[in-house]
């Protein structure tokens, strides 16, 4: 009996171990579908390769802007890498930049102090609001990488050991306890600091004030940066006002509606262009809240033409997103995008006898290409006929002629590379 159990364990055993999982062996790839090769970094310098109509459609904005003759500039590169890290794709190659880690260690070497550590909840950036019983994001990344490269541009300028640099660097510090705590807001620089310094002051005050909820002093420190020519902050105050204005009104109208009115004011300045694009999204995510054909229409533009130098990563977040909401594309799905693109199903939920895409026209072969032709012009421009107001470049992914020429309905049909950006 002793044996028959034993025997009867070892069978039992050995069924169990039967049921392992079959080893996974390496897989060679030789080309990625959904993605260039990395180092990414040479794609978004420009060397583009062969690139493919099924790469995510922020990576065909980067290669329409190359083939178009508008490459990247130096900050628009730095933040399409900014922008795979908020994809959680910035550890693939090593392209990701924490710009909080960066501050802390910056600060650490010029005051000699140790690196300020985060909370464990805040996270310098939320900030806990008593009166919802909730946080809220306060402090943007960006707010750190301004930090950054301001105090390595004032250490190279008067010492990194200068009583000037170490004066900015304690009021720095007190800006950003504000961002998930506070308040704390420096004091008015001495008269024996530096213009520059002073002018820098006179900055992070405002910031402090606006990190901290003081929003009416807020305005009113920015409105005397934007009307000052001796700052080096005045281009950028009269997007912090509207900031400010925004931020203060909560859900109020009226106060939503002096806050459009400000954007818009901005926005018609010719003379503040570099915040226009800021501006723009800051518009529609957070005064508006109205994400509208119009409003892709208008990143679509900006983005095509080269206007995005400090807003590159926001504007292309709103347009992929925008674009995928309008095409009814859903990027979690299994194998989504070829699956949708293959049956030419990436369509407007209400027009779907056209097709929207501004910045990659259709047609798989080159004679089906050469007429599409026209859209590889200006992808913000109508093709689907005329008509005053301002429309979408829309088109059907192939005719019906196109595939009686092909021989086989639906396998031509997919989006495919500009006809310009072929060879």
């Amino acid at each position: 009996m002793r044996y028959a159990a034993l025997i009867a364990g070892a069978a039992v055993l050995a069924a169990v171990l039967a049921l392992a999982c079959a080893p996974e062996f390496p897989k060679t790839v030789f080309v990625y579908t959904r993605h260039p090769d990395f180092p990414r970094t040479a794609y978004l310098e420009g060397k583009l390769g062969v690139f493919r109509p099924t790469y995510a459609r922020s990576y065909l904005v980067i290669a329409y802007r190359y083939v178009r003759g508008r490459p990247l500039s130096v900050p628009e590169r730095e933040q399409v890498r900014d922008y795979w890290k908020d994809r959680e794709t910035g550890d693939w190659d090593h392209t990701a930049t924490d710009w909080q880690d960066r501050w802390a260690y910056e600060i650490a070497r010029a005051t000699g102090a140790p690196a300020p550590q985060k909370k464990p909840v805040g996270q310098g950036r939320y900030r806990f609001d008593t009166s919802t019983n909730s946080y809220f994001f306060n402090c943007a990344e960006d707010a750190y990488r301004t930090a950054y490269q301001t105090l390595q541009a004032r250490a190279a300028r008067f010492g990194a050991q200068s009583a000037a640099v170490r004066a900015w660097a304690d009021a720095q510090q007190q800006v950003f306890a504000n961002c998930d705590g506070g308040p704390a807001i420096p004091p008015p620089a001495p008269a024996a600091l530096p213009p520059l310094i002073r002018a820098d002051r006179d900055y992070q005050i405002a910031a402090a004030q606006l990190y901290s909820g003081d929003y009416p002093r807020a305005e009113a420190g920015f409105r005397r940066i934007a009307a000052s020519h001796d700052t080096p902050w005045q281009w950028i105050a009269p997007y912090l006002v509207v900031r400010t204005l925004a931020r203060g009104a909560g859900d109020d109208p009226a106060l939503l509606a002096n806050a459009e009115k400000e954007a818009r004011a901005v926005l018609a300045d010719p003379r503040l262009a570099p915040i226009h694009g800021m501006t723009l999204v800051l518009l529609h995510r957070v005064i508006l809240r109205k994400n509208d054909a119009g409003y892709l229409h208008a990143l679509a533009d900006d983005l095509a033409g080269g206007k995005t130098e400090r807003s590159f990563r926001e504007e292309l977040w709103d347009y992929t997103t925008l674009y995928d909401r309008f095409a009814a594309y859903d990027p979690f799905a299994d194998d989504a995008a070829g699956a949708a693109i293959q049956a030419g199903r990436l369509l407007p939920p209400r027009r779907r006898s056209q097709r929207l895409d501004p910045l990659v026209p259709v047609g798989r072969c080159g004679r089906s290409a050469a007429r599409a032709g026209t859209l590889a012009r200006d992808p913000v421009r109508p093709v689907d006929g005329g008509g005053a107001a301002p429309r979408l470049a829309r088109r059907r992914i192939a005719r019906r002629g196109s595939e009686r020429s092909h021989g086989k309905s639906g396998v031509r049909d997919r989006l495919v590379l500009p006809p310009f950006a072929r060879t």
